[in-house]
C-alpha cells in the first residue's frame, strides 16, 4: 500500500471518528435534558421508566392492531405499584396547598356539609359500558387538611382510557360519571352563589385523563382541546375515528377540564418501585394570611 493510500485511510478514519463522538455527545446531551426536565417536585430524579412520550403510541404497543397513524397528544409513561400477588395499582398523593382565601377544598367541604352527602375519588373508564369497573375512596375533612395516600386497584389488561375524579356524591351512585362541573374560575363565593341556581346536587371538582395499559400507564399531559383529547382517546382504543358515544366522552372531559381547570397531575417516582400521582388542591389556612 503506498504512502497516499495510507495517509487517505487515516484521514477518513479520523472523520468517521469524530463524527461518532459528535453523535453520542448529543444523544447524551439530549437525554440529560430530558431527564433534567422531569426532576420532580420533591428534588429526585425519575427512574427509567417515567418518561415523555410526545407521540403515545401505547395502544400500538400493546394491541395487534393499528391506529391508522392516528398521533396522540404527549403523555407522560408510569409504572404501576404492584403488591406480593401482582395486582396493579394506581398511587394518589392528595396534597393541599394552603392560602390566604378559600380553595377547592373549602368548597367540597361546604357543599358537603350543606347537602349532608360524601366526597369521592374514583378511577372510572370513559367507556360507559365498563362502568361496572369504577373503583372508590371515599375523601375526609382531614385529608385535605393533612393531605393523604390511597391506592386504587387496576383490574383492566388491555388499554382503556380511564378518568380520575374527585366529586361530591350527595346522590351515593359510587361514581362521578356525568355530574356537572363545578364552577370554581370565579372563586369559592361564586361557587357557592351558583348553588342557589343549580338544580344537581353533585359536581366535579377534579378531572384528570389516564390510558392503562397492562405494564405500565400514561398521564394526559397536554391542553384541554377535544381535539387532543380525542386523538388519544383514539390511539388508546386503536381507533382512527371515535364513534358517536366515545366522541360525546371524549367532548364532556375536555368541557370538564376546560370549566375546573385543574391543577396539573404530578407523575412522581422517588425511586420506590411505581409512580405516585399528586394531585393538588387549594384549601384556606389561615397561618398563612399576613406572611
Amino acid at each position: 500500500m503506498d504512502k497516499k493510500t495510507i495517509v487517505f485511510l487515516t484521514v477518513v478514519a479520523v472523520l468517521i471518528a469524530a463524527i461518532v463522538l459528535r453523535t453520542q455527545k448529543k444523544r447524551g446531551n439530549s437525554r440529560q435534558a430530558l431527564q433534567s426536565s422531569l426532576i420532580n417536585s420533591n428534588g429526585s430524579a425519575p427512574s427509567e421508566s417515567l418518561s415523555v412520550q410526545g407521540n403515545s403510541t401505547l395502544g400500538n404497543r400493546e394491541t395487534n392492531g393499528s391506529s391508522a397513524g392516528v398521533q396522540a397528544a404527549p403523555t407522560i409513561g408510569s409504572a404501576y405499584v404492584k403488591d406480593e400477588k401482582g395486582r396493579r395499582y394506581l398511587t394518589i398523593e392528595l396534597s393541599p396547598i394552603n392560602q390566604c382565601q378559600n380553595g377547592d377544598a373549602d368548597a367540597m367541604l361546604a357543599l358537603a356539609r350543606d347537602r349532608g352527602g360524601k366526597l369521592i375519588a374514583t378511577l372510572e373508564p370513559i367507556d360507559v359500558k365498563d362502568a361496572s369497573k369504577a373503583v372508590t375512596k371515599e375523601i375526609t375533612s382531614s385529608d385535605f387538611s393533612l393531605g393523604t395516600n390511597f391506592a386504587l386497584e387496576v383490574k383492566e389488561d388491555s388499554p382503556k382510557v380511564f378518568a380520575l375524579y374527585l366529586c361530591s356524591d350527595v346522590s351515593n351512585v359510587q361514581s362521578c360519571r356525568n355530574k356537572p362541573p363545578a364552577k370554581l374560575a370565579f372563586g369559592y363565593e361564586s361557587f357557592l352563589s351558583s348553588l342557589e341556581a343549580s338544580s344537581s346536587k353533585d359536581f366535579v371538582f377534579f378531572v384528570h385523563l389516564l390510558v392503562l395499559g397492562k405494564d405500565n400507564y400514561q398521564v394526559y399531559q397536554s391542553d384541554f382541546e377535544l381535539s387532543n383529547i380525542s386523538k388519544t382517546i383514539a390511539v388508546a382504543l386503536n381507533k382512527k375515528n371515535l364513534s358517536d358515544p366515545e366522541m360525546s366522552t371524549a367532548r364532556d372531559i375536555s368541557k370538564l377540564l376546560k370549566t375546573i381547570r385543574p391543577y396539573p397531575v404530578a407523575a412522581l417516582n422517588d425511586g420506590t418501585v411505581g409512580t405516585v400521582l399528586r394531585i393538588s388542591i387549594t384549601r384556606k389556612e389561615s397561618s398563612t394570611c399576613g406572611q
